[in-house]
């Protein structure tokens, strides 16, 4: 990897059972009024939350009967401090996203190879004090 590039050495094979995967996140793509194809960036199951905390936002203000049963849908996140488990499609998001897999490492690192520059450095050759032609 090199700056926002990945640079293979060799071509990839893309019938290869035992490849490479590479994920990466995008920059934020906002919604605008109008937008009818754009969709949330989380997993699908849980976009009914944005409709449910629209609902929840109208209703506390027009309908305030109604947002009791909205919250108790929307639920809670778990709250470790206090040693609560949570609720609801907020509990289930939180859970979801928790069994992803924590192996995983959180950076790409590239590898390091040696290309035969160990071999290049300064002093070699009959004056010791020389340098290579590449000027290490």
């Amino acid at each position: 990897m090199l700056g926002n590039y990945l640079y293979f050495d060799k071509a990839p094979n893309y019938s290869s059972t035992g490849g490479l995967e590479i994920q990466f996140q995008r920059g934020p793509s906002y919604f605008v009024n109008g937008d009818t194809t754009k969709t949330p960036g989380f997993a699908t199951q849980f976009h009914r939350l944005i409709s449910l905390w629209g609902a929840l936002d109208y209703c506390d203000v027009y309908d305030a009967a109604r947002s009791p049963g909205l919250r108790t849908r929307i639920g809670s996140p778990p709250d470790l401090l206090n040693n609560e488990p949570g609720s609801g499609m907020e509990k289930e998001l939180v859970d979801f996203y928790s069994r992803r897999d924590g192996d995983a490492k959180l950076a790409l690192i590239p590898r390091r190879d040696d290309y035969g520059q160990m071999g290049l450095n300064q002093g070699t050759g009959s004056n010791p004090t020389s340098v290579n032609p590449r000027g290490w």
